[in-house]
């Protein structure tokens, strides 16, 4: 990989912006840049498959963030679909191991859905417990 090149980072779509040797230190959408030390294990070139892949997870994070309830432990949820993201992303021609991934990936955020329902609709002695 090298500087400008476009690849998929933890699910969104960019450009390499900064690399130190092999190291990949700075991702930009567009919108936004992210950097760290090395991002090499969170980076895949582009491919149709991974694109499509990519996309499945953007869509559950976008959905958990549109319908999650107030307070939700984000860093550690996105850390999550990151690692799961990247274990998927390993095998993109497994059509068996991608709907394997894909279910494991519904059970986790459908789970997180209906927790925030549980929670918006908990009362305590009449008082509702979410908004």
């Amino acid at each position: 990989m090298k500087v400008g090149e476009w690849v998929y980072c933890e699910f969104e779509l960019g450009q390499i912006v900064a690399m130190e040797g092999q190291r990949i230190t700075e991702f930009s959408d567009g919108s936004f840049r992210h950097g760290s030390y090395d991002l090499v294990g969170r980076c895949f070139p582009l491919s149709v498959k991974l694109k499509l892949i990519s996309e499945e997870y953007a869509y559950w994070n976008s959905r958990l963030h549109k319908e999650g309830a107030n307070g939700l432990n984000y860093p550690d949820i996105h850390r999550w679909l990151v690692e799961h993201w990247v274990k998927t992303c390993a095998k993109p021609d497994n059509k068996e191991w991608r709907k394997q991934r894909y279910e494991e990936l519904a059970r986790f955020c459908e789970g997180i859905l209906d927790k925030c329902q549980d929670f918006k609709h908990a009362s305590v002695c009449g008082v509702r417990l979410g908004r």
